[in-house]
């Protein structure tokens, strides 16, 4: 029988749906049924254990991802330890006479979650609950966890190769995985769910940062970080096109006789103060660049492209001792095709080419490493890329260095069509950035899908628009479906796709590229003419009422989030539900479903075009054309489909409706980031005091206050066991509860008091920082309720009348506390002064009680208060040993002795009880408290004592006979103190009067 009880106490908290202090008994049903046994004899009883050790829920040869953004999805393990077996055995029951042991399983893992690089890995879900965040990570779940993001230096996991054996564990680099060691398991053997947000947007540590300038149509060239430097564009050219689009600048210009443009900044030459050592910080200039449709062509009528040199260069001091250029060296008949990386340095009579084929689009970082002035490191793509050792220092006599400029030179006679810059950085520090963050796109997400499906760059042009849309987070396992993939972005980022020379992904069009004439239309390859505009017009009915558009709400953790969008003025009430599987905030969202029920509405007029003439060739599928009828009404078409033939050009083309692309897309937005949900600690007390209340005066045993320990208002706290262990480790279940006690530490301290426990201390006061609210009182009601602000500071039992709050610190309240009654409960001894940091706990019904017998009386125990679904191990016990203190009588009260005409003292007390007083008719009774009336008088000379007299009531003559007896004459001084018996506990406290012999 004794071996079932473990499981039988399980099985209560189970099928019980009620509980205690607001607690379901299934939450405490572990710990009560591990201590359940506790009342029984010694046994050997242990819980349940596996015997089937196989892993459950690994899965092998799945696809793993490719990412973008900052998606959640679930990796794929591809390797799992052993299932270890952890044991805990408990001595329980009184006298530790039995013996529990419990079984844990955990194992380690490899998850394996992308194919590409990653920054990182932001948050972790198990079982769908957040337990992990940049922030913190809820304890219990594993015992280490490690994200390798797949960098080119990256080695083997050690815990992993240690499995395998050396030689046997891939290092995974290019690849993003993580290593979890000790990972808990579900129900003893199954992996649970987890699911990860991956990182591919690297962040930015702004520290030692001059410059920061984004070159955005918010911020143009103004800065953001001070000092404020200023940046002006210059040119000897003519600027045709100066774009300040959301992710940088686009630019486009022409000269008529050669000449340079570039941006300087600031406006006085390029120099600003940086004042530190060269020889400890590192100095770092960082930008994003983008050289794309890189076609340079003559102007009309203008010299052609000859003994050009399109640079993009950037001086690196003051003295230009030192620049950076990135060259032009293809051909005349094919220039932009190809950059070489040049490296020109002081006294250096030509450029050294240091890199040939130098990437048109990336990350450029340029760092001067601390301690050298002749290094300089380039970064690209957050590699590096070349180290350049100079035969030059940099110039360091005006303790600054410069970054001057940043352009294109040189662009004699041509057009260069444009490039884009962003993301521009200049500073120093220990630690430099030389990596700004690439925000993830539409137009980079596609230009990387089409690349891994093997397209050549060649073979595709994605516009660079699409870099302003932005894309929260994308996933996908799909090597080959890349046209899936351009038909699940397409209504998101509103773009279309066609296919001449090459794959274009454009923009939908907003602006028409040319009215046709109505008499082109309805052209034939005979000479008959077709119908000019045969338009057909659906049936309205074929729509739905509404659209709802699920997603991966980016706001809310990338959980499942469902945007509708209505129909005006429409009677049916059909629902088309449209899967978008990727990262959406709501707004863009609601965004998406709202275009894509105008964009249904407005198509249902379809027309196929017929028009004869080379000025109609130039229009490509996504572009908008108009056409106006003989009576005045104008049709706009967006063309899907165009077909040639040799005379006749035919375009499919709906009606366009321009508001489709910015449709209104009003929704919610008050998503708060979520961070896990943490298991508050216990923290607690054990208050060894007098009795508070009549029914817990006939046992010994300390108050217990317990209250969550929460480092954040969202810790989830249970409630919590607390239990005692007579024995070593021999714990027994006390109580459990929900209810918080208040709990804290003074932060000033407290004067002692000369007036005793019945005068009112009103001179000074305290501060307390506690956990939980307290409040004033006035004297009247507190005299009728002993507990009303009842509390303890340090060991002394008080009350105070006034509580003023002072405010917030964190999750602690702060009070001021005046107007004391000190020494309570019998404690007048206890009067001291009490330094800050004294302990502080509010007396009243959120206390507990743990009862001892007599003999538990000056023996050691060990205590704790564990928070329930924790393990008893996870908290350390505390040494308590209960003195006996509730029931101790109080100390008499008004000790006196006065001679009497024989030279006798007569001295005598009055009663004070432990209980409390009760209130007739006939005035206020104090009742006995004890079994027997039994008081006990002492006499001391000095320190030694030399008399003990017991009597049954406070009045004890001490004769002249026995004042000379021992040993005293006339003026000695005598101590006399008087105790009320315990038939349990003997003497109670005593009462001290010091007088003089007769």
């Amino acid at each position: 029988m004794s071996e079932a009880l473990p499981y039988i106490g399980a099985a209560i908290g189970s099928f019980f749906t009620g509980g205690i202090w607001g607690i379901s008994y299934a939450s405490w049903g572990f710990m009560a049924g591990s201590l359940l046994s506790s009342a029984m004899g010694g046994s050997n009883q242990q819980g349940p254990r596996l015997e089937d050790r196989n892993i459950i829920g690994t899965a092998y040869g799945q696809a793993v991802p490719w990412l973008a953004g900052k998606p959640r999805l679930t990796g794929q393990i591809v390797w799992a330890s052993p299932v270890r077996e952890i044991a805990q055995r408990k001595k329980v029951g009184k006298g530790g006479g039995s013996k529990y042991t419990t079984f844990t399983y955990e194992c380690d893992v490899m998850i394996l979650l992308s194919e590409n690089v990653t920054t990182d890995v932001a948050r972790d879900w198990l079982n769908a609950e957040l337990v992990r965040s940049e922030v913190k990570t809820k304890e219990g779940i594993w015992a280490s966890y490690v994200v390798y993001t797949g960098a080119d230096d990256q080695l083997p996991d050690p815990t992993y190769e240690a499995a395998v054996g050396v030689g046997n564990a891939p290092a995974y680099r290019g690849r993003t995985s993580i290593v979890i060691t000790g990972l808990q398991l579900t129900n003893g053997k199954q992996i649970p769910n987890l699911e990860h947000q991956a990182n591919t947007v690297s962040g930015i540590d702004l520290s030692g940062a001059r410059i920061y300038m984004p070159l955005t149509n918010v911020t143009e060239l103004g800065d953001q970080l001070p000092p404020a430097q200023n940046a002006t564009p210059s040119a000897s050219g003519v600027f045709t096109s100066l774009d300040f689009k959301t992710t940088g600048v686009e630019l486009q210009w022409s000269f008529p006789n050669g000449g340079q443009t570039r941006f300087q900044f600031p406006a006085d030459g390029g120099d600003f103060d940086v004042a530190h050592d060269f020889a400890t910080t590192d100095r770092y200039i960082a930008l994003d660049y983008n050289f794309f449709d890189m076609e340079i062509r003559s102007p009309v009528g203008g010299p052609s492209y000859a003994n050009g040199a399109t640079q993009f260069w950037i001086f690196s001091d003051g003295l230009n001792s030192h620049r950076l250029s990135i060259r032009d060296h293809d051909s005349v008949s094919n220039p932009g095709a190809s950059f070489d990386l040049v490296w020109h340095r002081l006294n250096l009579p030509e450029p050294e080419v240091v890199a040939t084929n130098f990437p048109l689009t990336g990350r450029l970082g340029i760092v001067f490493p601390a301690g050298t002035l002749h290094t300089m490191e380039i970064y690209v793509d957050n590699s590096l890329f070349m180290t350049v050792v100079s035969p030059n220092a940099l110039a360091v006599g005006s303790r600054s260095w410069a970054f001057g400029a940043v352009g294109v030179t040189d662009m004699r006679g041509a057009i260069f069509a444009s490039f884009r810059l962003s993301r521009l950085y200049c500073g120093y520090g220990t630690d430099p950035v030389y990596q700004p963050t690439l925000e993830t796109n539409v137009k980079a997400t596609v230009d990387a899908l089409l690349v891994r499906a093997g397209y050549m760059p060649n073979e595709f042009q994605v516009h660079e628009d699409l870099y302003d849309v932005p894309l929260e987070g994308y996933a996908t396992g799909d090597v080959s479906g890349t046209r899936a993939h351009l038909e699940t972005l397409r209504p998101y980022a509103k773009y279309e796709a066609f296919c001449t020379d090459r794959l274009y992904i454009s923009p939908r069009a907003t602006v028409p590229v040319m009215a046709v004439d109505w008499s082109d239309l309805g052209a034939n390859e005979d000479a008959d003419p077709g119908e000019p505009f045969p338009l057909v017009q659906g049936n309205e009915s074929e729509l739905p009422a509404q659209i709802a558009l699920r997603y991966r709400n980016a706001h809310a953790d990338y959980a499942v989030g469902t945007e509708f969008s209505d129909r005006i003025d429409s009677s049916m009430v059909s629902t088309r539900v449209v899967e978008m599987a990727f990262g959406m905030t709501p707004a863009q969202a609601k965004n998406t479903v709202t275009s894509m029920l105008l964009d249904l509405m407005a198509g249902l007029g379809r027309v196929t075009l017929r028009v004869g003439g080379r000025k109609y060739a130039r229009v490509q599928p996504g572009q908008i054309i108009t056409t106006t009828n003989p009576q005045g009404r104008t049709y706009r078409l967006r063309v899907i489909t165009k077909r040639d033939s040799l005379v006749v050009i035919e375009w499919d083309c709906a009606l366009d409706d321009a508001s489709v692309l910015n449709p209104p897309d009003p929704t919610y937005e008050g998503y708060v980031p979520a961070e896990p949900v943490l298991i508050a600690p216990t923290e607690w007390q054990t208050v060894n005091i007098p009795a508070l209340r009549d029914a817990d005066a006939d046992a010994p045993g300390p108050y217990v206050a317990i209250t969550p320990g929460r480092s954040s208002a969202a810790d989830e706290w249970p409630g919590a066991v607390f239990v005692r262990a007579r024995l070593p480790e021999a714990y027994e279940q006390e109580f459990i509860t929900g209810d918080s006690a208040v709990i804290g530490e003074t932060t000033t301290a407290l004067a002692s008091h000369a007036g005793g426990s019945w005068s009112l201390q009103h001179a000074g006061k305290v501060r307390v920082r506690v956990r939980g609210e307290l409040s004033s009182s006035t004297l009247a009601d507190m005299a009728v309720d002993r507990t009303i602000n009842a509390a303890v500071i340090g060991d002394e039992p008080l009350r105070f009348v006034h509580a003023d709050f002072i405010g917030n610190d964190g999750l602690y309240r702060i009070y001021d506390l005046s107007q004391f009654l000190r020494g309570q409960l019998g404690q007048e001894h206890k009067i001291v002064e009490h330094p800050s940091g004294a302990r502080f706990v509010l007396l009243d019904s959120m206390l507990r009680r743990m009862v001892n017998e007599t003999t538990d009386i000056g023996v050691e125990q060990q205590v704790k208060a564990v928070t329930l679904n924790l393990l008893l191990s996870s908290v350390i016990e505390e040494e308590f040993a209960d003195s006996g203190i509730s029931l101790m009588p109080y100390s008499p009260w008004r000790l006196r002795a006065h001679a009497n005409a024989g030279g006798d003292l007569e001295v005598s007390a009055d009663r004070r009880s432990r209980l409390v007083a009760r209130y007739t008719t006939t005035g206020t009774f104090a009742p006995l408290g004890e079994t027997l009336a039994a008081f006990r008088f002492k006499v001391y000379d000095g320190l030694s004592l030399v008399r003990t007299h017991n009597d049954t009531d406070l009045e004890w003559t001490y004769s002249a006979a026995e004042i000379a007896a021992d040993g005293f004459t006339s003026g000695d001084p005598i101590t006399i103190t008087a105790q009320q018996l315990s038939d349990t506990v003997g003497e109670g406290f005593a009462a001290t009067l010091e007088t003089s012999a007769p």
